[in-house]
């Protein structure tokens, strides 16, 4: 909250508020197959093996 305030001081509320909304996420492009593979191709030994042991927690449901 106290970073926006400092941001609407700074900027001026409307920018604030013209920076922060979705529609310019909505112009981003996927990314294709090839920049894909570029990107994730290299292993990373330490997420792969935070990942696994990730993946083995169990799953708690709320209760109704």
């Amino acid at each position: 909250m106290a970073d926006a305030m400092r941001q609407s001081m700074k900027l001026g509320l409307p920018k604030l508020v013209e920076d922060l909304t979705m529609e310019k996420l909505k112009r981003i492009k996927p990314l294709t197959d090839e920049e894909c593979r570029r990107c994730w191709q290299t292993p990373n030994p330490e997420f792969d093996d935070l990942e696994a042991a990730m993946a083995k927690r169990p799953i708690k449901l709320p209760h109704d």
